[in-house]
């Protein structure tokens, strides 16, 4: 392969951009444009994790507060101190109940 260290970079990393180095662009052309091209895509593909991540978290917390308030309102539990039942002494105040 004839050509500088960039242009022998590119073409054997990007072989589907063929027709950018076919067309006589600069090696530092094409070095660049890949250079940009792979940050830009780099912020978009962190952006949509950190969206993801924040959709989630959101999601998270307003199961949550139903949740709170489906046992609030089946226990009629109105105040935080009473504290939640664990294990079988929850299963035994169900059964109670039945």
């Amino acid at each position: 392969m004839n050509g500088t260290f960039l242009e022998n970079y590119f073409k054997k990393s990007h072989p589907e951009w063929r027709w950018l180095y076919d067309g006589g662009v600069d090696a530092p052309v094409m070095g660049a444009f890949v250079f940009i091209t792979n940050r830009l895509n780099l912020y978009a593909w962190n952006f949509g994790d950190l969206l993801i991540i924040l959709f989630a978290r959101g999601l998270y917390f307003k199961f949550k507060r139903l949740n709170q308030v489906a046992e609030e309102k089946i226990f009629n539990r109105t105040n935080k101190s009473q504290g939640k039942l664990q294990g079988f002494e929850f299963f035994f105040e169900f059964c109670i109940k039945l």
